[in-house]
């Protein structure tokens, strides 16, 4: 397994960098402010412009370790940041890692995801090593999980009520793909 960081990349129709710390309005306006975009996460809608702000300079300040891996999703076409994909939880020990991502509303339901979901298990297999990437995907979230699919993952089963929200607990399925199904 080699740390290498979170590289560029580029699909089709977006390109995949770093986050820059002027990236925070877009990142509030774009997804984090929209509770259409955290109903299906841990936590709620960023409360403002300065928490977003925040929340980007976390990421940038982590770009110099070798296993972060958090990347802008970037449409080729008009040039604006419309999400976010990443590879966290990273273990080296084990050569795993889980993934989660964010799309503005405006590109859902287009393929975009998937199409960048399938760049970063392609990097994630091929140029870092891993041997298997895991996600959750809370009960409800049926395009989460249809990404997921055409990406190769498989759902290995549910955690019941593993995450609080809302006053309750919810369901998450857990998927996960090997090195070596990996549809890139």
């Amino acid at each position: 397994m080699q740390c290498l960081g979170t590289l560029p990349l580029e699909t089709q129709r977006t390109q995949l960098r770093r986050f820059r710390i002027e990236d925070s309005p877009a990142v509030y306006q774009g997804w984090g402010k929209l509770e259409e975009c955290s109903r299906y996460f841990p936590w709620g809608p960023m409360p403002s412009p300065d928490f977003a702000q925040e929340k980007v300079k976390g990421w940038v300040e982590r770009y110099p370790e070798g296993s972060y891996y958090q990347w802008a999703i970037v449409e080729k076409k008009s040039g604006q940041l419309i999400g976010v994909v990443n590879l966290h939880g990273v273990d080296e020990a084990n050569h795993s890692a889980e993934t989660s991502y964010i799309l503005s509303p405006a590109y859902w339901g287009r393929g975009i995801m998937t199409e960048v979901l399938r760049e970063v298990l392609r990097f994630a297999f091929e140029e870092v090593g891993l041997h298997q990437v895991e996600a959750d995907c809370f009960a409800g979230n049926e395009a989460s999980k249809r990404v997921l699919e055409k990406c190769g993952m498989t759902c290995e089963g549910v955690s019941r009520e593993k995450y609080w929200k809302g006053g309750g607990y919810l369901d998450a399925f857990c998927y996960a793909i090997l090195q070596g199904e990996a549809c890139i």
